[in-house]
């Protein structure tokens, strides 16, 4: 038979909020990495004995020898272990692979950088579940006060608070530091001979985990919630002695791990660039004023000394890296949400929000992350998408981490300009992309994979033409962390020795200081990014008289990028002293688009607003980028005579460029008009009145509420996200009484807009209000999902959830008297009921059951006796007749009993329970031992059974206990028989309970949760497989194309209706490893060591494809070891209870089988 596969083999649960693809921990004996692996040419001379085939195959050389079919895993060393696993990974032609660093010289590199003499320092955690928590999975007691704290202080305190959830108290959060190790390869030879511990001790109870460092001329920025650090080694013993803060006050929610700070690197303007996750930040700069947005990402820029701290941009999730192009346009690599989006690209722009906020994350189905999802916030721009955020240029991967651009030197011409990104996920690696103009954005071009797979955390080109890669290795969950981690590098051998290179290599080992400042001119036109940046910055740094130097070179350059840097030099010079830049206004005119584009960011960063006339003059320029950079810029200047210009621009566009859209917004948000722009809220042009609206968004302006009567809805539907969202509490009551306007009209495609009049009613609660929402559920023209909230929300009436029914933000309300809904309800209830029908009808009974509203009972005798309704709404009115006490009570049960629905014949027996408790113990008895009845209403007979109250029921759970220690109970029936047992708990059944748990702790793990494998509720498993906290099943996996891409589409798996593979793969994702997940190593008799991707075993041959794409057969009798392939996947053991697997392996198992 075949040997089936793991269809699980990455985690549900992240850590370091991304997923990895599995290397293998290999097996080689000792001496392999001294051998030549043989690959088997694609011919019949592999082997002499070997048959014809159109695949490489390895047989038998050595007749009579037979090995075990699998042999068993054997110790290596690090070493040896590091360089079986590099013959499974897959370069590009014609590089060559290295191994830098192993074992146990680095563990759990989460980032790297480089210094000058190409030292790699990589940052380590250690702290992972071991120091820091997060509000899912074991932290769930923090969710509520997360959503509501604001410092990294409060934060402190809810780490008190809880202390005592975690082992050891508030010891538990100092348990373990995050450290700092630097490597050195001192002999040249490609290899680090030389380990020390830089820093280390970063283990206060605030601390996160490690996520960024960055080195330039001995300053090193490290960056580990709360803070980001300056470290110093001044004595030259490789070891920072000078440790100062720069800021603090970064990670004030709790959130998810990994969501920290980190994506240093150094922008055009001098400064420097970092990132922060959804964590948020609330920091006090020198001067008072306060940068603060908890529970969103953003990014920071401020000067080398950590002055004048700025946000540029916000509303990410986790935006690992950020990556200035050779033209200054700055973009970050952020990550999905966990619920089958996509990671983004983020093009990182003056005044940008991406959209998201941490408390989407918490929002559970039907209304899945909210808006976030719902309103399609994380795809590309579209029709009807927010227009308050800035859409992705376009989706990469499902973890993206490491980020960085070819910097010039040391590729092949293909990569010119490209972006290499760490997609930290199953079977991930380093994938590479292009960009290409797309109005004033990009679009991404020839996105591939380039290195894979492993589990590529950061990476890096060092000054010596080779890329440095860190794989964080095989995560112990238990034990935190890497256990097989790596450092490669992976170069071009005949690329390394070009001049450009060789050059960059001695020009950073002997430093820019030195260097006079005709060549420092003479480095901006270098190849390598980096040279020319740092002949800028060191130019700039030796004063204004540099700005002589820049100069000509600016005007006049022939080498494009020398005049780019020529600029940008004057510019950061500028910034002290604006009129350095006035000879650069020529430019303005200049026929090359970029010398234009620059000149004016570098008008922006001086703030020259007597130039604002000119800049004025480039609205109308033919290029959408210099457009938008004028406006930006406009903004920047705060140039107020360029506000009908802005407009007409705007105007122009017609919002089909967002970005364009948003630099007009930038501009007059700068010119601090709030009246001026509230004139145009009446203008005739649709995307006038939206950029006025978006202005008075970002400026909390009340008067936002007179968008509310646009006339397009469009518009409408902004204002309601700006005073719903953000709140804007005063346009509240005006956004409750538009719904008028909506009423007649199909509203299907405004449900933005409807679900937000929805909740603004809800918020007020007045009886108004409460009529509106039985309007709405009275009303076909809504759609049923807006019926069914507005029905939800008259349900919640009276204790409110404390948190937005649109957003997921903390937004307290008081309890409420519940009377209003039912007056309302008595007022509107024949209605409703005539125009409601199927799961309406079912919430509608629930709800006149909840309010005691007054209705003819007959109503729902009727339902009941309707064989065309739905099964939920017939048993919602039974139940509802049995609450009400009906004097036909009994005729509803005994039509209810003989109904072909069995769980309508289920409810039956339940209410007869309640009634007449020993009918009931004859009803259920005789369904349980019936033929005819389904698993499901044997199942609820249990339920039933357990809760009443009668010695029959008993005796009944009592005779089946024995039928359970004999092993005669039917699976699908085990689990509810016992969770019976365990509620009744009397003596009797105690005892027979515990004897019949011991086969739950004995034998194999498929022989525990045998009952696990069937009975389960497929509707239920798929709720569990979309937004269960901790399971989060769709993170990794596709169905029917919904979901991440770390692990197997589930649904075109060959295993998924074999429900003991599933089980087992949940339970122990390492046991079988799926088709094109498994990479191992194998050990033949022979001695040779070859390596792939599992493609299949069976019928004792064992296939493998190689990371050139080759496809070897291998007997099995020739592997003397072979490697153990792990899963990234956590055992679910934990996670899922044994109801929620069962219902998870019977949804599986509905799906189409491949």
């Amino acid at each position: 038979m075949p040997t089936t596969r793991c269809l699980f083999p990455v985690p549900a649960l992240l850590v370091l909020a991304c997923l990895a693809a599995e290397v293998a921990t290999a097996v080689e004996p000792p001496n392999a990495s001294k051998k030549t692996s043989k690959v088997i040419k694609n011919d019949a001379k592999a082997s002499k004995t070997a048959p014809k085939s159109s695949e490489n195959e390895h047989n038998p050389t050595k007749s009579g020898k037979k090995a075990p079919r699998k042999a068993p895993t054997k110790q290596m060393s690090p070493e040896d272990e590091a360089r079986a696993v590099m013959k499974a990974l897959r370069k590009p032609e014609g590089m060559t692979l290295e191994l830098f660093a192993h074992r146990p010289m680095l563990e759990n590199p989460v980032a790297i950088g480089l210094d000058k003499d190409n030292r790699v320092y990589v940052v380590e955690t250690h702290r992972m579940r071991r120091g820091v928590p997060e509000n899912r999975g074991f932290g769930t007691f923090f969710l509520d006060e997360d959503l509501q704290i604001g410092t990294v202080d409060e934060r402190l305190a809810l780490y008190k608070k809880w202390a005592d959830k975690f082992d050891g108290g508030m010891g538990w959060f100092s348990s373990h530091g995050e450290q700092i190790r630097l490597l050195e390869d001192t002999d040249g030879d490609g290899f680090a001979e030389k380990t020390s511990l830089f820093a280390e001790g970063f283990n206060d109870p605030l601390d996160g985990t490690a996520s960024g460092v960055l080195i330039r001329d001995g300053d090193v920025y490290f960056a580990c919630i709360p803070n980001l650090w300056l470290l110093r080694d001044t004595d030259g013993d490789d070891k920072a002695d000078e440790k100062k803060v720069l800021h603090r006050g970064y990670g004030v929610n709790i959130a998810f791990i990994g969501h920290d700070l980190h994506g240093l690197t150094w922008g055009p303007d001098g400064k420097l660039y970092f990132s922060v996750g959804d964590r948020g930040f609330h920091i006090e700069r020198p001067d008072g004023k306060v940068l603060a947005a908890p529970r969103r990402g953003a990014v920071f820029r401020c000067n080398r000394d950590g002055s004048d701290l700025e946000v540029v941009a916000r509303g990410m999730r986790n935006p690992q890296e950020l990556v200035f192009d050779r033209f200054g346009n700055l973009f970050a690599d952020d990550n999905n949400c966990d619920k089958g989006d996509k990671g983004r690209l983020v093009y990182v722009v003056e005044g940008g929000d991406s959209g998201w906020d941490m408390a989407y994350q918490t929002i559970e189905e039907p209304y899945l992350t909210g808006p976030w999802h719902r309103e399609k916030m994380w795809h590309p721009h579209h029709a009807g998408q927010p227009a308050w955020l800035l859409p992705t240029i376009g989706w990469i991967g499902t973890g993206p981490a490491g980020f960085f651009g070819n910097p010039g030197v040391g590729l092949s011409d293909r990569y010119d300009d490209y972006f290499f990104m760490c997609n930290f996920t199953g079977n991930g690696g380093i994938e590479a992309f292009g960009l290409e103009p797309k109005g004033a954005a990009f679009a991404i071009k020839d996105y591939h994979d380039f290195f894979k797979p492993l589990r590529a955390s950061d990476a890096d080109m060092g000054y010596d033409g080779k890329i440095y890669v860190a794989d964080f290795g095989s995560i112990q969950w238990e034990k935190n962390g890497g256990a097989n981690s790596h450092l490669y590098t992976l170069f071009d051998p005949e690329r390394i020795k070009d001049k450009a290179v060789l050059e960059t290599k001695e020009l950073f080992a002997n430093g820019f200081d030195k260097l006079s400042d005709e060549r420092l001119v003479e480095l901006l036109g270098h190849p390598d990014m980096r040279v020319r940046q740092r002949a800028q910055f060191t130019l700039a740094d030796r004063g204004e008289a540099s700005a002589e130097k820049f100069l000509p070179v600016a005007l006049s350059s022939t080498n494009r990028m020398a005049r780019i840097h020529g600029i940008w030099g004057i510019g950061q010079l500028a910034q002290t002293n604006p009129e350095l830049l006035t000879p650069l206004a020529a430019l303005l005119d200049d026929d090359d688009m970029e010398i234009r584009v620059q000149v004016l960011r570098t008008i922006g960063w001086a703030k020259r607003t007597d130039l604002g006339d000119k800049v004025t003059a480039l609205l109308s320029d033919p290029e959408p980028r210099i457009k938008f950079l004028a406006a930006i810029t406009l903004g920047k200047l705060g140039h107020h005579a360029a506000m009908d210009d802005v407009f007409a621009m705007i105007k122009q566009n017609n919002d089909q460029d967002p970005y364009l859209r948003h630099a007009g917004v930038m501009a007059l948000l700068g010119m601090n008009d709030p009246d001026a722009v509230h004139a145009r809220a009446h203008d005739k042009s649709p995307a006038v009145r939206m950029a006025a609206l978006l202005v008075e968004r970002r400026n909390h302006d009340p008067r936002i509420v007179e968008f509310l009567y646009d006339e397009e809805p469009l518009v409408v539907t902004e204002a309601a996200r700006a005073i719903n969202d953000l709140p804007i509490e005063q346009g509240t009551p005006a956004l409750a009484r538009i719904l008028e306007r909506f009423t007649q009209r199909p509203t299907g495609d405004y449900e933005p807009l409807v679900r937000r009049i929805i909740n603004a009613n809800f918020r007020l609660g007045a009886k108004e209000n409460a009529q509106a929402l039985a309007s709405i559920v009275s009303n076909p023209n809504f759609s049923e999902v807006m019926r069914r909230e507005a029905l939800a929300a008259l349900a919640d009436w009276e204790k409110p959830s404390q948190r937005d029914r649109v957003t997921g933000k903390w937004r307290a309300l008081p309890e409420r008297d519940g009377a209003i809904v039912r007056d309302v309800l008595n007022e509107s209830i024949t209605k409703i009921l005539s125009t409601t029908s199927g799961n309406l009808q079912t919430d509608v009974a629930k709800l006149i059951g909840k309010y005691d509203v007054n209705v003819d009972n007959d109503t729902f005798f009727a339902w009941i006796a309707d064989d065309d309704r739905a099964a939920s709404t017939r048993i919602a009115a039974l139940q509802l007749l049995h609450d009400r006490k009906y004097p036909k009570l009994d005729e509803a049960v005994s039509i209810s009993l003989e109904d072909s629905q069995p769980l309508l014949r289920a409810a039956a027996r339940d209410v007869v329970a309640k009634t007449d408790p020993e009918r009931a113990v004859n009803l259920l008895e005789e369904v349980l031992t019936s033929g005819d009845a389904t698993t499901a209403e044997k199942q609820l007979a249990f339920v039933t059974l357990a809760g009443t109250q009668s010695p029959e029921a008993d005796r009944i759970l009592a005779a089946w206990m024995q039928e359970l220690v004999g092993g005669s109970v039917p699976r699908e029936l085990r689990l509810d028989l016992r969770e019976a047992a365990h509620q009744r708990a009397t003596p009797a059944l105690a005892s027979s309970l515990a004897e019949a748990s011991k086969s739950l702790k004995e034998g194999d793990l498929l022989t525990r949760f045998d009952e696990c494998l069937s009975g389960g509720n497929a509707e239920r498993g798929r709720a569990i497989f979309v937004g269960h906290r901790d399971g989060q099943c769709i993170r990794c996996h596709q169905i029917r194309g919904q979901g991440g891409t770390a692990g197997p589409d589930l649904s075109k798996s060959k295993q998924i209706a074999d429900r003991r593979h599933v089980l087992e793969s949940l339970l122990d994702p390492n046991a079988k490893i799926a088709e094109g997940f498994g990479t191992i190593s194998l050990v033949l008799d022979d001695g040779d060591v070859i390596a792939g991707t599992v493609k299949s075993e069976e019928d004792g041959t064992i296939e493998l494809i190689t990371p050139e794409g080759k496809v070897l057969r291998v007997p099995l009798d020739r592997v003397d070891e072979r490697s153990s392939p792990k899963s990234l996947m956590p055992t679910m053991e934990k996670s899922l209870s044994r109801r929620e697997l069962r219902d998870v392996i019977e949804y599986l198992s509905t799906l189409p089988k491949s």
